[in-house]
């Protein structure tokens, strides 16, 4: 396997930086310059300089990961959507997800938990509208569906507090109230149930 050379190695305030012969750099954090010894390296071969980069993409995507997750609660697919914007790729990415989801620094039922107290917090919502937004935010259907379930929402007392509050409880509106509520997630049958009869 052909061994490209060295030429030089710069250093800037976070990476060395390694010019190879055929004028490609390799770019990489003082952490794994210093970790993998690249300092004692004459050459590099294709397959190490690929070794090299993804160790190094490790490592600063951990790093960033990290930091965007300091003090805030997320979900692991809104740190997959922030990682690849930093243009990582799934392998990484997924590598250090299951990685910080190991160590319980990424939890996608604390933060399931957290976002449907916020959501149940003064307003008066459809259990299917609420699996539907977990669902969007990334978190699974099964997961979404169980942790829902779990609040015992009643639907029939919510669509009848909308009412009152929305059209002050004037029902006479029946197909107006009916296209809403089905737009918030509502069963059919327990639209009509709430309304006293058929439209």
């Amino acid at each position: 396997m052909k061994q490209m050379r060295i030429i030089k190695t710069e250093e800037d305030n976070t990476n060395f930086i390694l010019h190879l012969e055929d004028e490609r750099k390799l770019t990489v954090s003082k952490e794994t310059y210093f970790k993998y010894s690249l300092y004692e390296l004459s050459t590099l071969s294709e397959a190490m300089l690929k070794e090299f980069q993804y160790k190094n993409d490790l490592i600063n995507c951990e790093f960033i990961a990290r930091k965007h997750l300091l003090g805030k609660i997320k979900s692991s697919n809104q740190l997959k959507l922030f990682l690849l914007n930093k243009n990582f790729s799934e392998e990484v990415i997924i590598n250090i997800i299951t990685k910080l989801m190991s160590e319980n620094i990424l939890d996608d039922v604390k933060y399931a938990k957290k976002l449907i107290k916020r959501k149940l917090k003064g307003n008066k919502i459809s259990s299917n509208m609420l699996i539907s937004i977990l669902i969007n935010e990334g978190i699974s259907e099964k997961l979404s569906t169980e942790l829902v379930d779990k609040e015992k929402i009643s639907n029939y007392d919510n669509a009848k507090t909308i009412i009152n509050q929305r059209y002050k409880g004037k029902i006479n509106e029946r197909e107006k109230i009916y296209r809403y509520l089905l737009s918030k997630g509502f069963e059919p049958e327990v639209i009509l149930e709430v309304l006293g009869k058929e439209i």
